[in-house]
């Protein structure tokens, strides 16, 4: 109960510094505690918003998801990509990383049926961004929980992450994943000469 009535006059506080100070009390309030801005969320959107409290409402969201996916949060990252649309429809980069979220939480899941619709889910991702790696890394990753002696998609997944734009720690991964495959399908090859 303290915590709570602790937490309320922080909020008040907030609000007070944000009606007498303007945008500049939210931008910094965005920056150093972006959850504690989004309580605010629901305030401010009754209030209407002008075009600059929509970017940092936008900002915000994308910043928490990029963390949240950053730390396999898929679910929260989902909820926030899912509120930054509602700002702006349509925007692709958005719905690239919401897709990539759902992705992940039916990858999580384990359930074969489940692994299939994540394929579909990277594969709608790889469409609407296609010179990025990332989504073809987490087919390969789906094909490999799927069975992992099918080597020709696994492999061609991971070939086709790596023919495009990574970043130098996913692109380590990808070839390290890579390099496993084909080592495995080796292996099986011996064995059954």
């Amino acid at each position: 109960m303290r915590v709570r009535a602790l937490n309320l006059q922080i909020i008040y506080c907030f609000l007070v510094l944000i009606f007498c100070c303007g945008d500049k009390t939210y931008q910094k309030m965005a920056m150093l505690e972006p959850e504690s801005f989004l309580l605010l969320e629901d305030s401010l959107r009754e209030n209407g918003l002008s075009r600059s409290m929509t970017k940092l409402l936008i900002d915000t969201h994308v910043e928490l998801g990029m963390k949240d996916f950053e730390s396999k949060k898929y679910l929260e990252a989902r909820q926030h990509y899912s509120k930054a649309m509602e700002y702006s429809k349509g925007d692709t980069l958005l719905m690239y990383y919401h897709l990539l979220s759902d992705g992940n939480i039916l990858y999580q899941t384990g359930n074969k049926d489940k692994l299939w619709d994540a394929i579909k889910v990277f594969h709608e991702a790889a469409r609407l961004k296609p010179r990025l790696g990332t989504p073809y890394y987490y087919i390969g990753l789906s094909y490999h929980r799927i069975g992992d002696k099918d080597f020709d998609l696994i492999i061609e997944s991971f070939d086709n992450a790596l023919d495009r734009e990574l970043s130098n720690e996913l692109r380590i991964k990808v070839e390290k994943s890579r390099g496993l495959a084909i080592e495995r399908e080796r292996r099986l090859k011996e064995f059954w000469k």
